[in-house]
């Protein structure tokens, strides 16, 4: 499945999608997580600023939603990025933990680096990624659901638990905060 493929599976589709493969399609597992792991990939890159923690993290968080698909209720997407924050929450804890013990390694400066075309856009996504370390939690999430990932209010909305007029507000001070912490360029 390619990407314009991804973007063309609506929430009535979805639904289908995720009863076929809580019925053991094979074929239909497949297909949803042809169509999700892009997603939470890219939001766990954005969290975890490591390509190979990121991909990690992804392969659990697969695992996770594959072991408890049949008990899933409510709003898919909503359900699968609350098991990948929680991963995400627990990778840190236990990062913690470790780095007391062990001594401290840099995080991979060089993740864009190979894939960026130039040096100035690389730059720019290193810029980024710094200032949205800055964010509280809340703002880096929408950030990175709506402006990187591409859902609409709407869907964030349903993701995060809130109602729209939240997610507008916390839009709004993320992209402020961003201005300040980046420039104008945003």
């Amino acid at each position: 499945m390619n990407y314009k493929e991804q973007k063309l599976i609506n929430e009535k589709d979805l639904g289908e999608l995720v009863a076929m493969a809580q019925n053991n399609d094979s074929k239909s597992l497949a297909r949803l997580f042809e169509y999700i792991y892009p997603k939470i990939y890219t939001f766990c890159f954005y969290k975890v600023n490591n390509e190979e923690d990121a991909k990690d993290l992804t392969g659990e968080i697969l695992l996770k939603i594959t072991k408890s698909l049949n008990r899933q209720k409510g709003s898919f997407l909503g359900w699968i990025y609350r098991i990948a924050n929680n991963s995400i929450i627990d990778f840190y804890r236990h990062r913690a933990r470790r780095e007391k013990v062990e001594v401290s390694h840099e995080p991979d400066s060089n993740v864009f680096y190979s894939k960026a075309t130039d040096v100035e856009d690389y730059l720019r996504k290193e810029e980024l990624k710094l200032a949205l370390k800055k964010l509280t939690e809340e703002q880096r999430m929408v950030t990175i659901l709506k402006f990187i990932q591409g859902y609409k209010n709407e869907e964030v909305a349903q993701i995060m638990g809130k109602n729209v007029n939240a997610i507008k507000g916390l839009q709004f001070r993320a992209l402020r905060s961003l201005r300040g912490l980046i420039g104008e360029n945003i």
